[in-house]
């Protein structure tokens, strides 16, 4: 095991608050205790499939980035 639940829920929350920064929308999702995402029943204004696609690219990127070592990065 790479890490615990808490550990990743930590590694989920700060994937999430730096997406943010490229995906406004993300701003209304919200890590659960159990590490699930959650979001405000309705974004204003809905969301198109492909921004909602862009989001979960965006995040998934974040995740891995922050898996891999500084020291490997180029």
């Amino acid at each position: 095991m790479l890490m615990g639940s808490g550990g990743f829920r930590a590694l989920l929350a700060r994937a999430l608050a730096l997406a943010r920064a490229e995906i406004p929308w993300l701003r209304a999702v919200h890590v659960n205790a159990d590490g699930a995402l959650a979001w405000e029943d309705e974004l204003h204004p809905p969301l198109a499939p492909a921004e909602i696609l862009e989001g979960r690219i965006v995040l998934l990127a974040q995740m891995l980035g922050l898996l891999v070592p500084s020291s490997a990065r180029v």
